[in-house]
């Protein structure tokens, strides 16, 4: 089992508390990302749940026993870092098999352990080599085997792949999603990086200003956040208030045809990569002026002007121009309406 349950919980160094009131629970053979941006105490809240910090207040209940005071050896916790801080005068094999020497485990079912973890993270060639001579990446894989092998009940991964180039990221990316689901492992991982969020967890607890915004499935969140301010956060600037009357959405100067009933003030997002853009009138459509261009590789993102406000677009195509007209449709199902019981917005509308 591994089922982690935060009650109440605040984390902080001395008096000063970084995230308070946390309650949060990571379910049993569940990888939950925690996402928020640097400085939102993530790596504080991963540290106090690993016994090396002492909550402010609040409990920590891993498999249904209090922790909250228990001595960090004491836990059946693993917690892996940024950094894989390996011995540099052992070999992958003495470095995998550390922690089960230090249990002082029968050296026999230590080496039945670490062969088999290494066949999962594919190290067993690399069993002899002294791990300075290491690639970065091979170095993350060793510290995820040494981690994996003491089958703890949780794993804490603190942003251990933000050194790693953007090819070798993905790729250890797909390895850790691929060992969570072969071993079962409760993974509980810390990331600032939103397609990472998005791409491994089965669920993301979104992190700011020291409380969570929104958890759900990377699905939900990406399509459906609580609030305008979390949908800005996750990349999307298009939020349009206004009313509706008979599924047309007034706002300004514009008027959109949408799928819901009659509100005197309502607030709407679409995301930039629904909305549709074309050079020549379309049904629908809402004629604007490019006003900003932006190339980003497999897609350009435009900015549209309508006169009194302007929204964003992702496209394939690069091939409008600065000051270009154009025509913007808005499919009915893309649109996500906030509603009135939705979270308030973040301190100082960040």
């Amino acid at each position: 089992m591994g089922r982690l349950q935060l009650n109440n919980l605040s984390v902080g160094y001395g008096s000063k508390a970084i995230m308070t009131a946390l309650d949060l629970q990571v379910n049993d053979g569940e990888l939950l990302c925690l996402l928020g941006p640097s400085g939102a105490g993530k790596t504080t809240l991963l540290k106090t749940i690993g016994g090396l910090i002492p909550p402010l207040q609040g409990s920590i209940v891993l498999d249904d026993m209090d922790v909250t005071r228990m001595k960090a050896d004491k836990r059946d916790v693993v917690l892996l870092f940024q950094k894989p801080l390996l011995f540099p005068f052992q070999n992958v094999l003495e470095n995998i098999g550390f922690g089960l020497r230090m249990q002082k485990i029968d050296s026999k079912a230590i080496a039945e352990k670490c062969h088999k973890v290494m066949e999962l993270t594919e190290l067993t060639p690399l069993a002899n080599k002294r791990v300075d001579e290491l690639s970065g990446g091979q170095q993350q894989r060793v510290a995820l085997a040494r981690a994996l092998v003491l089958e703890p009940s949780i794993l804490l991964l603190d942003e251990p792949l933000s050194s790693l180039d953007p090819d070798l990221r993905q790729k250890m990316q797909h390895l850790i999603r691929r060992l969570q689901r072969q071993t079962a492992t409760t993974m509980l991982f810390v990331t600032h990086d939103q397609s990472e969020a998005f791409s491994m967890s089965d669920r993301i607890a979104l992190l700011i200003h020291g409380k969570i915004r929104q958890l759900d499935r990377p699905e939900k969140l990406f399509r459906s956040p609580a609030n305008p301010d979390l949908a800005i956060f996750l990349g999307n600037p298009n939020i349009i208030t206004g009313c509706i009357q008979d599924k047309i959405l007034t706002s300004q100067n514009l008027s959109i045809a949408v799928n819901h009933p009659n509100a005197a003030e309502i607030t709407a997002t679409i995301r930039p990569e629904d909305i549709v853009l074309s050079d020549i009138e379309i049904a629908d459509g809402i004629p604007g002026t490019v006003s900003a261009k932006q190339f980003e590789g497999t897609l350009t993102r435009f900015t549209v002007d309508l006169g009194q406000t302007s929204l964003t677009a992702l496209c394939f195509s690069d091939s409008f121009s600065l000051g270009q007209k154009i025509w913007l449709q808005f499919p009915v199902e893309k649109f996500h309406f906030f509603t009135t019981d939705d979270q308030p917005p973040l301190p100082n509308g960040q």
